[in-house]
């Protein structure tokens, strides 16, 4: 079970934040192009704003096997991260951010 299932049972925004964070970062790294990464670490920035938290993200999901299952596992992170520092507004922007994002990388 990964930690974003946990969050998503248990209730907590905390471990969903690291693992939407490694997804992005994931995503960011391995993005088709210099705009498109920077698309994703848009979107990490915002979140880190929302947050507050910039700290480097803990998370080593196991499904971040390729770009499609990072992209799943960012915005299953996200809508569990809905509750703490993040409200649901904040989590539609970013989804929203992420589509624009995904749209610029994968087409």
């Amino acid at each position: 079970m990964t930690r974003t299932t946990e969050a998503l049972m248990h209730g907590g925004p905390a471990p969903a934040i690291a693992d939407a964070r490694a997804a992005l970062g994931y995503l960011a790294d391995r993005a088709s192009s210099v705009d498109a990464a920077s698309d994703y670490e848009r979107v990490l920035l915002t979140l880190d704003t929302y947050t507050a938290d910039a700290s480097p993200s803990a998370s080593e999901d196991a499904e971040l096997e390729d770009p499609r299952a990072a992209i799943a596992a960012a915005r299953r992170a996200l809508l569990a991260a809905e509750g703490g520092p993040i409200t649901a507004l904040q989590i539609e922007v970013l989804l929203v951010m992420l589509d624009d994002a995904v749209a610029g990388d994968l087409g």
